[in-house]
């Protein structure tokens, strides 16, 4: 009977013991499980660490760090508060809907729960009714016995009664947070109820901003267009308006464009002796509305070929002070290659040009010959008919003669036909064939490349002739034997507007040796000296440069008549022929004369023609 009651008691404990880990599960399991991993539906969960913020999280999973607060909302995660590392942290998704009925399946699970512990209280009511009926069994027994085992059943049920009250009282704790739970799952649902609110709100006024903000770009870029559209139509009125008056003027091979907020106006010169005067000609053409541009650029040309780029600064020149920020550069290739793509107006080709020159030949001999002299007009026939080419017939008429029969009748002068290149890096070629002076035949190719802005010039020439002469109607030659080339070297003296230049080679008559050139120009006068020294002697002289009238000539569509721009003398002390080189009218120098920066700036600085400017 001892043994049975025993074995009862053991049964008993070891139910309590069960209903204690069973309650210390639900308790722990109930603590692990979260309302928001089962209220909603996520998209990852990430175990806390000190190297994590919700705002890294946010900006991670949502790529917007400013979503942070709805991380920890749903986390129960409040502000300011610490994270314990380990944590686990659900990432909600953003809009994801809630899983139906969640809540209410873990209460009806919880609700199971409570029901199974009620049985398992009334199991034990049981339990101590039957250990009631064993003690009053009990205590039918022998005296000693029945007070030991009495004692043993009151300890035991003591401490079954004090398990029970610990059940009862961890069942009403569950409850209790139970209940708490739910609280705070309503003051979730709340919070995230209104901060879904607030962010319906928010998109809504985002969206009606960006609206109106599209609207607005919308509106303003019909405006630029519009505005665009003026500034087209305004600038096609400008350039025809340009056009007309440079073309009216005479100018010819004029482009006309607009760069980078820069107006640019190439134009070729034939109508005006001084290159200042037609510079500031096609200035003053945009008079009005030259400084609503930053730099108005001109580029001259001479046979279509770009020469000189001018860049004038708007609103800051001033010529009558000598001062300027105007920069003179050979460098036009760039803007050239820009500014040739539109379209060019009033073409100088296919255009003829009759030039009189006059010439003078004086020999100074003796007191009883103290002078012969010889005087011509020799007119020119130039024609252009594609870029850098040139077609020259020239014809002597003898107006006085003291030479004798030899130079008293019409003959021809020079007849070339010459093609000059202007090559990258300032290189400049020309190619000549045809009837030179010093009744010279044959074929001349020359080649100059220029440094430091024109400052410094390296070049050569190669002549490859023959004689030939005209007499009276009747021509004789000789075939083509004689090669001689020179290679020379120049140099420009801004300050001094003084040009030096040194040549080494082999002239006409098959004599070699040394020419120097020194030339001072006053504005348009040039005064200079030079002297050589050949195997056969050496000789020098005086070189005088003198403008001729009138300054501007006569234009016309397809002919023009006028003079040449300058009339060179050279007086040679001995008159010796050695140091002698044919002229074909067709040189590099002759080419460039006009267009190289040094002599154009230092006559612009020297000219007050441009001081309305």
């Amino acid at each position: 009977m001892l043994y049975l009651l025993q074995s009862r008691l053991l049964l008993i404990i070891s139910v309590f013991l069960f209903l204690t880990v069973f309650l210390v599960c639900i308790n722990d399991l109930y603590a692990q499980i979260r309302p928001e991993e089962v209220d909603f539906e996520i998209i990852a969960v990430v175990i806390y660490n000190k190297d994590e913020t919700l705002w890294n999280l946010a900006q991670k999973y949502y790529n917007n760090p400013y979503l942070w607060p709805y991380i920890g909302v749903m986390n129960n995660i409040q502000e300011n508060s610490s994270i314990l590392d380990g944590t686990a942290i659900y990432i909600p998704a953003i809009g994801g809907r809630k899983k139906p009925k969640i809540e209410e399946q873990f209460k009806k699970e919880l609700k199971a729960k409570e029901d199974s512990i009620k049985n398992l209280l009334n199991l034990l009511d049981q339990a101590i009714s039957e250990i009631n009926d064993l003690k009053s069994k009990i205590n039918a027994m022998e005296k000693n016995e029945v007070k030991q085992v009495n004692i043993d059943s009151d300890e035991s049920i003591r401490r079954i009664r004090e398990e029970i009250r610990e059940l009862k009282d961890e069942n009403e704790s569950l409850k209790k947070a139970l209940k708490e739970k739910d609280n705070q799952l309503r003051v979730i649902d709340n919070t995230f109820s209104n901060n879904m609110a607030e962010l319906d709100k928010t998109s809504k006024e985002r969206d009606i901003l960006i609206e109106e903000k599209n609207k607005r770009i919308t509106e303003l870029e019909s405006e630029i267009k519009d505005y665009k559209e003026k500034v087209i139509q305004l600038e096609k009125s400008l350039s025809l308006n340009i056009k007309n008056k440079l073309i009216e003027d005479g100018f010819e091979n004029v482009y006309f464009a607009f760069l980078d907020g820069d107006m640019i106006l190439a134009y070729e010169n034939r109508i005006y002796r001084n290159e200042i005067k037609a510079m500031d000609k096609v200035i003053n053409t945009v008079p009005a509305t030259l400084h609503n541009y930053k730099n108005l650029g001109l580029i001259t040309q001479n046979r279509g070929i770009p020469l000189l780029a001018v860049n004038i600064p708007s609103k800051e020149f001033s010529i009558e002070k000598g001062k300027g920020d105007i920069d003179f550069s050979m460098k036009v290739d760039e803007t050239w290659q820009k500014t040739k793509l539109y379209e060019r107006w009033n073409s100088g080709y296919f255009k003829f040009d009759i030039v009189f020159i006059p010439q003078f030949m004086a020999l100074f001999k003796n007191r009883k010959e103290p002078i012969k002299s010889q005087i011509n007009l020799t007119p020119i026939f130039n024609a252009y008919f594609w870029k850098g080419m040139s077609i020259s017939n020239q014809l002597i008429i003898p107006l006085q003669n003291d030479f004798g029969e030899k130079g008293d009748y019409w003959r021809p002068g020079l007849l070339t036909i010459n093609q000059t290149l202007r090559l990258p890096s300032n290189i400049f070629s020309s190619t000549t064939v045809g009837y030179f002076t010093e009744n010279r035949y044959g074929i001349d190719l020359a080649a100059r490349k220029y440094f430091a802005n024109g400052r410094f010039f390296m070049g050569g020439s190669f002549g490859y002739t023959g004689y030939a002469s005209y007499l009276k109607g009747v021509w004789s030659y000789s075939k083509i034997d004689l090669i001689t080339g020179i290679m020379e070297t120049g140099y420009q003296f801004p300050k001094y507007n003084l040009s030096l230049r040194g040549a080494y080679g082999k002239f006409l008559s098959r004599d070699k040796g040394f020419r120097f050139d020194l030339l001072q120009n006053f504005g348009e006068i040039g005064i200079g000296l030079f002297a050589f020294y050949t195997e056969v002697g050496k000789d020098g002289g005086i070189k005088l440069r003198i403008p001729m009238f009138p300054e501007k000539y006569l234009s016309a569509k397809r002919f023009r008549i006028s003079t040449v721009r300058s009339l060179d003398f050279e007086w040679i002390y001995k008159g010796l022929r050695e140091g002698i080189q044919y002229e074909t009218g067709q040189s590099i120098d002759e080419f460039m004369e006009r267009h190289n920066p040094i002599y154009f700036k230092n006559q612009m600085v020297k000219s007050e023609i441009m001081g309305q400017y």
